[in-house]
């Protein structure tokens, strides 16, 4: 696959993390992690990784150094010779700075569309009190603009409901079909 960085963003419980790392594995590409970023600067910090603390170190961190700033620290460990999947984009502002911070190469957001049972389901297995709590997660600012803006924004919306497996298998395939060469 050519030169292309992929971003993929879904509610809470779509999937998202697993579905970026197994694309990431397919078509061979370094795997980078929004959440993991904020995950490593809570634990730097010594701040607990509560869902409700992550969100606001990233709201903080947004504050004080700006998109441009906090993309480039997501991007530093990247070769840009190489492709790149990137997990969670949760605000437009990031999609936007992303095209910039990359031009000239292409940025394809890959947005997960997952019925709210589907997303409690697999919560469950995972986080059960966020599964508990989905209907207040999903209240959150961030949540919000996941579903209005992100999905609108999105080059491949996805059936989330799918297996990972067959969602990979349908990406490839997509995306050899809409990336264009630089």
């Amino acid at each position: 696959m050519e030169n292309i960085v992929i971003g993929v963003s879904g509610g809470i419980g779509s999937g998202k993390t697993e579905f970026a790392r197994r694309l990431s594995q397919q078509i061979g590409a370094p795997f980078l992690s929004f959440g993991d970023l904020i995950r490593d600067k809570a634990l730097k910090l010594g701040i607990p990784q509560t869902r409700e603390r992550l969100q606001r170190l990233g709201e903080t961190t947004i504050s004080d150094i700006g998109w441009e700033r906090f993309i480039e620290e997501l991007l530093a460990p990247w070769n840009r010779s190489a492709p790149l999947v990137i997990d969670g984009f949760r605000h437009k502002d990031a999609v936007s700075q992303m095209r910039s911070s990359i031009a000239p190469l292409q940025f394809k957001l890959i947005y997960l569309n997952v019925e709210r049972a589907v997303r409690t389901e697999r919560l469950g297995l995972v986080r059960p009190l966020d599964a508990e709590n989905i209907d207040r997660l999903d209240q959150h600012s961030t949540e919000r603009d996941v579903h209005a803006d992100l999905m609108s924004l999105a080059d491949l919306l996805l059936d989330g409901n799918k297996e990972p497996s067959l969602l990979v298998e349908e990406t490839v395939h997509a995306l050899q079909n809409i990336a264009s060469p630089c």
